[in-house]
């Protein structure tokens, strides 16, 4: 499985949500993962490798809500499908 029992906690007992406590190990699993970051005026997707950075930017100017997998990568990983990533579907 992707990222381990930290992609299992994040799809199971998380609901998706990604903690920031969560993302080194993401990271090194799965950097180029699509994930949806939710901010106070919009939302958008960025690669996983890339939250940190897209999370700062945004808070120079707003808030962000939260990060998460998207439905459709969540829906893949849980069931043990390819996960999209920024250029389409990738094999595990």
């Amino acid at each position: 499985m992707i990222g381990g029992m930290t992609m299992e906690r994040v799809i199971n007992e998380q609901y998706g949500f990604i903690k920031d406590t969560d993302l080194p190990e993401l990271i090194e699993a799965a950097p180029d993962m699509m994930v949806l970051v939710r901010c106070g005026c919009g939302r958008f997707t960025c690669r996983m490798d890339q939250v940190t950075t897209e999370v700062n930017r945004v808070q120079s100017d707003d808030y962000v809500r939260d990060v998460c997998l998207p439905s459709d990568n969540h829906a893949r990983v849980e069931k043990g499908l390819p996960y999209i990533n920024a250029q389409g579907v990738v094999q595990r």
